[in-house]
């Protein structure tokens, strides 16, 4: 029996965790400018960090064979299909 091989392949989410935690640091963001004073400075940074994170998390991992989510980008063997991932 031969096995499988197959590429992983980078997926972006449009809706997902990723988006959500971008839409808090932009709603983080719009509630420190109605406190007003040094707030929406650190409104600011706080929200560009998290558009950072949320554009990080909306990468997911796909086998390029049955087109599964794999868990990270170091997975070797599918779990579904068992194919070897390069």
């Amino acid at each position: 029996m031969e096995s499988i091989q197959a590429s992983k392949e980078r997926q972006n989410q449009f809706m997902g965790i990723g988006a959500g935690i971008q839409a808090a640091g932009v709603a983080l963001f719009l509630l420190s400018l109605l406190v007003g004073g040094n707030a929406p400075l650190f409104g600011f940074l706080i929200m560009i960090g998290m558009l950072i994170w949320g554009g990080v998390r909306s990468k997911v991992w796909l086998c390029g064979h049955c087109k599964n989510q794999l868990g990270s980008k170091e997975v070797r063997v599918c779990p579904s299909c068992h194919a070897n991932l390069t």
